[in-house]
């Protein structure tokens, strides 16, 4: 059965308009989320990166030192560590600053991630503190 109204030729390409509009916007949002997505993944991932390179660091105290014989560690043996744990990330973007404030080991990692599809950066940031265990 077939309905017609007499203004049927005037709107014969609405149907295509109105789907193009609907289908970019719908791409759009879609692409959006993914990459916020990411983005929220490798916040999370310089979080991890931040908590294993203070758990290292924290392991690698005085004691550790005068068993070993080992100098202190420094923020290039924290960044060392924690460098075969950044999958996916990409190493050149990647810093790690190590403070040992007195009984404690405070680890910062940023890293600068460039979003895909957009065109600024943005650092991400991270610090983990945690207490001289070893």
């Amino acid at each position: 059965m077939r309905i017609s109204c007499f203004n049927s030729r005037k709107r014969r390409g609405v149907t295509l308009a109105e789907s193009g509009l609907v289908y970019s916007m719908a791409m759009l949002m879609i692409v959006g989320t993914m990459i916020a997505g990411l983005g929220v993944y490798r916040y999370e991932q310089v979080a991890r990166l931040a908590n294993y390179g203070a758990r290292w660091a924290s392991v690698h105290g005085p004691t550790w030192q005068q068993e070993s014989s080992q100098p202190a560690p420094t923020s290039t043996d924290v960044y060392n560590a924690i460098l075969p744990m950044a999958i996916g990330l990409n190493a050149s973007e990647l810093s790690c600053v190590l403070t040992t404030p007195s009984n404690t080991v405070s680890v910062t990692v940023n890293y600068t991630w460039v979003p895909e599809g957009y065109w600024n950066s943005i650092t991400l940031s991270n610090t983990a503190v945690m207490p001289v265990s070893y």
